[in-house]
């Protein structure tokens, strides 16, 4: 073998040694900061467990009145509760007992890990989120609820609707698509589930607590500069609990739902539409495409709002919600 394409192979196995072995025997710290999540949560927190999982719920009345309607709140990525905030309590002053749930990996619900899945069950899966969102109702007595979902919650909503739909009284999609990401070929599930992948794609997930998750709530917004230190601090707060990023990537690691077009022309459902026009993270063409597939929609398009209408346009989306709320029948 001549010398110079010895020395390349050399050179080139050192390289694959180097990234097979050493992801998998360097210490890798925890993010800083992280706290258990019984101490960042306190003890005003309300949990509901749910097939083996402590999902994290804000309730508004914080006693529910009986006899009156539901509305589940489903935030999207990379909100929890918090981007409830606004609507939460004005939907519980129009007569309805609101649920805000934070889904596994997000907000102050439990973060379990592999070796925790409650009888197998993976929580960060589209499939199994959709059995903890009936599960829940179910744990809280309530037979059937109007759906409320923004972004990545409207999906969760959709498939509700579609999947169990006795649980669903209508739907209201603020910002919602009926596409999905693409889906992973043989070498990236392979590469997704390597050992070293394991170890290092959490640690390449913790940019979120830095400036790019920071700049995804801001591309949430029309109007960044009207964010204030309440809504930003809401964000941080879920990289402050221990497994933040090891949960996060399990989400990740997950396979996107698949996309919808052409099959949710058979959710009867009466459903609400609405889009910020300055959406920059899901465009309003795609909650008009919603709103033509759905037999029983009503669009509205709210002027200068971003994704995160309900933080930034809260009043848009009640006026909306308000000339829509006769199109539903009684609980």
């Amino acid at each position: 073998m001549p010398f110079r394409l010895k020395v390349f192979t050399i050179i080139l196995t050192l390289l694959v040694v180097l990234m097979v072995v050493v992801p998998l025997v360097v210490p890798i710290q925890p993010p800083p900061g992280v706290r258990p999540l019984a101490e960042v949560a306190g003890p005003d927190a309300t949990y509901v467990e749910v097939l083996g999982v402590d999902l994290h719920v804000g309730r508004e009345p914080r006693q529910p009145v009986a006899g009156a309607r539901t509305a589940l709140l489903l935030h999207g990525f990379p909100s929890s509760t918090y981007t409830f905030d606004e609507l939460a309590p004005a939907l519980a002053e129009r007569g309805f007992n609101t649920v805000a749930v934070d889904l596994p990996g997000f907000g102050l619900s439990e973060r379990p890990q592999p070796p925790d899945f409650d009888g197998g069950l993976d929580p960060y899966t589209p499939e199994a989120q959709v059995r903890l969102m009936t599960a829940l109702l179910a744990e809280l007595e309530v037979d059937s609820a109007v759906i409320v979902g923004n972004g990545s919650g409207a999906r969760l909503a959709l498939d509700l609707a579609l999947t169990e739909p006795d649980v669903v009284d209508a739907l209201v999609l603020i910002g919602g698509t009926l596409s999905a990401a693409p889906g992973r070929s043989w070498l990236g599930d392979l590469v997704m589930n390597s050992p070293q992948m394991q170890r290092l794609g959490p640690v390449f997930l913790r940019q979120l607590a830095d400036e790019p998750g920071v700049d995804l709530v801001r591309r949430g917004w029309a109007d960044p500069s009207a964010i204030d230190d309440e809504t930003y601090q809401a964000y941080h707060r879920a990289f402050t609990i221990e497994g933040w990023d090891t949960a996060l990537w399990q989400m990740n690691k997950a396979e996107a739902p698949v996309p919808l077009f052409g099959a949710v022309g058979g959710v009867t459902a009466p459903a609400l539409v609405l889009a910020g026009t300055d959406d920059r993270t899901v465009p309003a063409s795609e909650s008009e495409l919603i709103a033509d597939e759905l037999p029983n929609a009503t669009l509205r398009l709210l002027e200068g709002c971003g994704h995160f209408a309900q933080e930034e346009c809260p009043d848009l989306v009640l006026d909306a919600i308000d000339e829509w709320l006769p199109v539903l029948r009684e609980p």
